[in-house]
């Protein structure tokens, strides 16, 4: 109504350097994701109390797990069978704030891989174990082939002086190992 005054109340808030921060991490996400996808890494939390891990986004490109949660009992069933006692003892002194740094094998699709997967606990003292997961197996497959040439090398060397011997041994394995 005319000549009634009339209050307003508000408030002011400057939030530029709140909207800063939230930019600035989502870029620092953004970096972090592509360095773990160049790198083939993958992240995950173990949960030893409800038995669970999950799986964060990338795995699937590392083990060919899709990004969720799984049962440890799952986790199990990748490990190869002559590696599962020794990655049982692994993560089980891990839980016991013992950092964890292994490489096991696992089959995966039918397939043989090695995985390296590091780990520490939580600084947020809630019982769970996060870390991470690379596909190693080229790494171990050129491993063994260097370790099978030096065996032949050191065959050879005690039963023959032919110096063409080696060469063509090592081509013979060369062919075999397919590189």
């Amino acid at each position: 109504k005319m000549g009634e005054d009339t209050v307003v109340l508000g408030s002011i808030r400057d939030i530029t350097e709140r909207k800063k921060a939230e930019e600035n991490l989502r870029g620092n996400q953004t970096v972090l994701f592509e360095t773990q996808k160049i790198a083939k890494l993958q992240t995950w939390v173990i949960d030893f109390q409800e038995r669970t891990i999950e799986v964060g986004p990338g795995y699937d490109q590392t083990s060919e797990w899709p990004e969720g949660k799984y049962s440890l009992e799952d986790l199990v069933k990748i490990i190869h069978p002559l590696d599962v006692d020794f990655v049982n003892i692994a993560w089980g002194q891990a839980s016991s704030n013992n950092p964890l740094d292994i490489e096991f094998r696992a089959l995966l699709n039918e397939e043989l891989r090695w995985v390296h997967v590091m780990a520490y606990n939580s600084e947020f003292d809630d019982g769970k174990l996060r870390g991470f997961a690379q596909d190693v197996t080229k790494r171990k497959q050129a491993e063994e082939l260097a370790y099978a040439q030096l065996s032949l090398a050191r065959l050879v060397s005690t039963v023959t002086t032919d110096d063409e011997a080696l060469p063509r041994c090592f081509d013979v394995v060369m062919e075999i190992s397919g590189t």
